[in-house]
């Protein structure tokens, strides 16, 4: 029963690697759109005082 045991760990394991990279994908997708969004609204209010 411990090989099986060990087995199911592992896929345990890379089941929540897989998650993590996704979650941080995202993260980091979101966090992209975030920014660039900021910048936008920056340089739009800049364009406009000037």
């Amino acid at each position: 029963t411990q090989p099986n045991q060990q087995e199911d760990v592992m896929d345990d394991v890379q089941n929540i690697t897989s998650a993590h990279i996704a979650i941080g994908a995202i993260a980091c997708f979101i966090m992209g759109i975030f920014v660039a969004a900021l910048v936008s609204i920056f340089y739009m209010k800049r364009e406009w005082q000037g």
